[in-house]
C-alpha cells in the first residue's frame, strides 16, 4: 500500500489564473467568450460555492458532495480541511472554457482541457456531465489535492502556492498522493503504475 501511495499518477495539468468576484467574470487569458456569466454564491460549511441560474441543481448536489467526501478524506489525512475554499460550477464543459478558466502549463494545449474539475490554489472549478457518480468522484479528488498541499505547507500552503515557495515534491507523488486518498488501489491505477515502472516513467 506505502508504495502504491507513492507510486501512483495520473493525467491532467494544473490551472492557473485569478478569481474576482462579481459580474462578468474572467479568469486568466482571454478567449472568445459567447455569454457572460452572472454569479451568486451560498456558503456550505468551509465551502463558498460560486454558481448561476442553468446550474443551481448542480451546485445543490455539488454542496451535498463537498461535506460528506470532506469529513471522510480528513479522516484519510489525518486533518481538518482549511477553508474557506471556493467552489465554481458550470453547467457543461463547453461554458467552462467560456470563462478563461484553465490557462494549461506550458506542455499542454488549449484544447487539452479535461476532467470535470480544475484547481487553482484554493479555488475548485466544476462542470456537469449529467453523471453524478463521476461528478463525486472528481469532486473527491479535488478535495484530495487540497488536503494533501494542505498537509505538506500546513498553515502557510496559500501564500506558497502564490509564491512559488514550495518543497520541491514530484507530480507523480502529489498526484499519485491525491489519486490513491480518494479512490484507493482501482485497476486501472494499476494498470498504470505498471506501465509507468516499465517505462521508467517516473523521476525523483
Amino acid at each position: 500500500m506505502a508504495l502504491a501511495w507513492l507510486c501512483m499518477c495520473m493525467t491532467g495539468g494544473a490551472a492557473w489564473g485569478q478569481f474576482t468576484d462579481g459580474i462578468n467574470v474572467e479568469f486568466g487569458k482571454n478567449r472568445v467568450q459567447y455569454r457572460t456569466f452572472e454569479w451568486q454564491y451560498f456558503e456550505q460549511g468551509l465551502f463558498e460555492v460560486y454558481h448561476y441560474r442553468e446550474v443551481d441543481q448542480i451546485a445543490g448536489q455539488v454542496a451535498r458532495i463537498l461535506e460528506e467526501e470532506a469529513k471522510d478524506l480528513g479522516a484519510v489525512f489525518g486533518r481538518t480541511l482549511e477553508g474557506p475554499v471556493q467552489v465554481l460550477v458550470f453547467k457543461s464543459q463547453e461554458e467552462f472554457r467560456q470563462s478563461n478558466v484553465g490557462i494549461m502549463t506550458s506542455q499542454d494545449s488549449e484544447t487539452n482541457i479535461g476532467g470535470t474539475a480544475r484547481l487553482v490554489g484554493s479555488k475548485m472549478f466544476l462542470y456537469g456531465t449529467g453523471d453524478r457518480l463521476r461528478l463525486e468522484r472528481d469532486v473527491r479528488e479535488g478535495l484530495a489535492r487540497i488536503l494533501f498541499n494542505q498537509t505538506m505547507y500546513d498553515s502557510q500552503w496559500t501564500e506558497s502556492l502564490r509564491s512559488g515557495n514550495l518543497v520541491q515534491v514530484p507530480e507523480w507523488m502529489s498526484e499519485g498522493a491525491a489519486r490513491y486518498a480518494a479512490r484507493g488501489l482501482d485497476a486501472e491505477s494499476e494498470n498504470r503504475i505498471l506501465d509507468a515502472c516499465q517505462t521508467g516513467a517516473f523521476q525523483r
